[in-house]
């Protein structure tokens, strides 16, 4: 079977299968390719999107075609702070409930989000006789100004297929939300500026059925409270023990005492996903007990020592590590995709000695690893004979990446089972020079741009692509530079310095 025999359906199959996606997943679809965006952006398709109400185009004077607009499954809502003075917000609040609450809205909603600054919850939703929302699976709220829990208690709402319950910038005034759907929802997301914050958001509630969890801290100038082991109760170890995803966005380093309590509970996970400053070597050896993960992203530092434990996980299918502290690992034998992304070679490449350690971590993978991403990364000699190694890779993406073009002509000749390469924003160096001090700095330009070829340079990427015709070459909004000096330090055995400054020459 042709590889692209989907795209050989007819549309009006492909409708069929496009018909039974989520309003997200066809805005995902329509990404996909021009075929699918065509389709997914025509009549059929355009109004099930998510539509913006505020009271710049839901009042009396700026209502657009209202038959058309309540054929949409998603609704963002929001009544902001900026609103003109002249805007009557009594006749928006009046005109968006008979709007919302009309049968045809209501009966196919998916997805409200809410951003209410001058209303609260109860004056959006206070009904006597209830509201009904069959299909309503998502609700995403940023609490009101205005908001509490009297008020909220007002709103009488029935959504018995709501799975995912968002709170951004969390208090305790959502509480009640939360404790409404506590038994149903699959999915919880939490944002907050703060730990009482946090725990008076989410409340004491079991929740039965919760199998995701996102948490983010917010970025903030004042001095964060750290989360401790004896702030959870047993009822929160329990929440952490039943997750199946769980995703800490902790830019201000606020969970740093509580990982690895975290981990030691959460061993049902299958998903772990850390963007942060620092984690303990305690809190990376308890990963190592999470036996069931099959994605692990660790974007983060990891502080090591001779006691660090190498990860042995034999269900992991995906890792996505920071290069400046690659996860150790011992042992992953399905391992079949890994991102690298946010490294520099430290002080022009790397340090001596750091060949041998590079070439056993791609050794525990060389062997099965299909995919292979690659994020802000500087690709110097000794990383690419480790990409050489790979000979079960299909796929090979570049995101930000710097390489010699040497360096990837050896790798598409090394390894011609690749059946996917792209490039995006990359900068593919024509040579690399050294420049060892400033007073000959412009000579050394001179000399390359003496009887350099325009012409060939420019067509690298095409040359690739009659010479590898099987590797389905893909380039995005990369560019071939000249020649890259870099402004850094190179150490030498012997303790002699090199400064090798930094300057593009792009074409």
């Amino acid at each position: 079977m042709p590889q692209d025999f989907i795209n050989g359906l007819p549309a009006e199959l492909l409708c069929q299968v496009f018909d039974r996606l989520g309003h997200q997943q066809q805005a995902e679809a329509a990404a996909t390719c021009v075929r699918w965006s065509e389709i997914l952006n025509g009549d059929r398709y355009v109004w099930r999107r998510r539509l913006y109400l505020c009271p710049l185009n839901l009042c009396e004077n700026g209502i657009g075609d209202v038959e058309d607009m309540r054929r949409y499954r998603a609704f963002a809502i929001k009544d902001t702070l900026n609103t003109p003075e002249r805007t009557d917000l009594r006749y928006f609040l009046n005109t968006l409930r008979r709007f919302l609450f009309c049968e045809q809205v209501r009966e196919n909603v998916e997805d409200l989000r809410l951003r209410l600054f001058r209303y609260s919850l109860a004056d959006l939703f206070a009904n006597e006789g209830g509201l009904d929302f069959p299909k309503l699976r998502r609700i995403s709220v940023h609490p009101s100004l205005f908001l509490n829990k009297r008020d909220l208690m007002k709103c009488n709402i029935t959504a018995p297929n709501v799975r995912e319950i968002v709170l951004d910038d969390s208090n305790s005034c959502a509480n009640p939300l939360v404790q409404l759907f506590s038994e149903q929802i699959t999915k919880l997301g939490v944002t907050f500026m703060d730990k009482v914050m946090f725990f008076a958001g989410i409340g004491s509630k079991p929740f039965v059925n919760l199998q995701c969890l996102t948490l983010k801290a917010l970025h903030g100038s004042h001095f964060p409270r750290l989360f401790r082991d004896t702030d959870f109760t047993p009822t929160h170890m329990q929440l952490f023990r039943r997750l199946r995803f769980l995703k800490i966005d902790d830019g201000e380093n606020v969970f740093f005492p509580a990982y690895e309590c975290i981990f030691r509970v959460a061993t049902n996970l299958k998903t772990l996903i850390v963007l942060g400053r620092d984690m303990s070597e305690d809190a990376f050896n308890a990963i190592d007990e999470l036996k069931q993960l099959e994605e692990l992203h660790l974007n983060i530092e990891i502080h090591k020592s001779w006691s660090i434990r190498k990860l042995s996980l034999p269900n992991l299918r995906k890792l996505t590590t920071y290069v400046g502290t690659l996860a150790p690992l011992e042992s992953a034998p399905n391992l079949k995709s890994l991102q690298i992304q946010n490294h520099t070679q430290l002080r022009g490449r790397f340090m001596f000695g750091e060949e041998d350690k590079l070439a056993a971590y791609f050794k525990v993978f060389n062997a099965h690893l299909e995919e292979l991403l690659l994020k802000k990364v500087e690709l110097d000699t000794t990383f690419v004979n480790q990409i050489c190694t790979l000979t079960k890779l299909r796929t090979l993406e570049m995101n930000s990446v710097e390489s010699e073009q040497l360096g990837v002509q050896k790798i598409l000749a090394a390894l011609p089972q690749l059946k996917r390469v792209r490039f995006v924003k990359c900068n593919l160096v024509k040579e690399l020079v050294i420049s060892f001090n400033d007073t000959n700095q412009d000579q050394e330009r001179e000399d390359l741009d003496e009887g350099f070829e325009d012409e060939e340079n420019m067509n690298f990427f095409n040359k690739l692509m009659l010479q590898y015709p099987d590797c389905g070459i893909a380039n995005e909004h990369s560019r071939v530079v000249r020649h890259s000096p870099r402004d850094q330090v190179t150490m030498y055995p012997s303790g002699y310095q090199v400064t090798m400054h930094h300057f593009w020459k792009v074409y």
